[in-house]
């Protein structure tokens, strides 16, 4: 199976003003400023959406949080690095406790912390229009480059709305899309365990799937707008 990954998404980075006539340190000091943005943004997103994707491993581990049957194996995730504490399970939560210990997914980073699920809209989470509050409690993910480790650590609320529920097989056809809408508002954001943000971020992922070449496509796009700046992703 081939996998294609095509990633649109624009991000908007407000909070420098510039005066027109600026010394060449001063140039140097903004493009430092806005590279690092660039990969603390990177970061930022890749440690979300690998939360969503345990979040969703866990799920499948409960059925009666509903993440639906006959689920496509070339999608299967199974949960590394956490445990699932579903002693809330009548009140639709869950918690996933981080061993920060071992090594998951590609390229290969820890875990640490806690993350709590809660099914706040529909019965089911395999439903249109279902939504996961998602709560980060000193959640951490540490990743290596070159030999040398980068952490983001988390703390806040965001939501995960599922916007057309799940159609496996009308997915599996090419017919349906998997799709869904995040939401997340002043996440407390401590990066390599030096600089702090308040990180807020909207955008709309989905998923696709060409039978006739066995190709699984995603996008990610901005959904909102931020001083006239449309799509904006964070």
């Amino acid at each position: 199976m081939k996998n294609q990954l095509i990633l649109i998404c624009m991000s908007i980075f407000i909070g420098f003003s510039v005066s027109c006539k600026k010394k060449e340190e001063d140039s140097a000091t903004l493009d430092s400023q806005t590279q690092q943005h660039n990969e603390d943004n990177d970061r930022y997103k890749n440690a979300s959406d690998g939360a969503n994707d345990d979040v969703n491993a866990a799920i499948d581990q409960v059925p009666s949080m509903g993440r639906g049957i006959h689920r496509p194996a070339i999608i299967a995730t199974t949960p590394c690095g956490f445990t699932i504490d579903s002693s809330q399970l009548s009140s639709k939560i869950l918690y996933l406790n981080f061993d920060g210990v071992t090594y998951c997914g590609s390229p290969s980073h820890l875990r640490s912390g806690q993350i709590k699920v809660q099914l706040t809209t529909g019965n089911h989470w395999a439903e249109a229009g279902a939504v996961l509050t998602i709560s980060y409690i000193n959640f951490k993910v540490t990743y290596y480059t070159n030999n040398q480790p980068h952490t983001v650590n988390f703390n806040g609320v965001k939501t995960l709305e599922n916007v057309n529920g799940y159609d496996w097989l009308g997915w599996l056809a090419g017919t349906a899309t998997i799709k869904y809408r995040e939401r997340a508002l002043n996440i407390q954001a401590e990066f390599d365990n030096t600089s702090h943000a308040v990180w807020n971020s909207a955008r709309i992922t989905t998923w696709n799937y060409s039978p006739s070449t066995t190709d699984i496509t995603f996008s990610a796009i901005g959904d909102t707008t931020v001083s006239g700046h449309t799509t904006t992703d964070s």
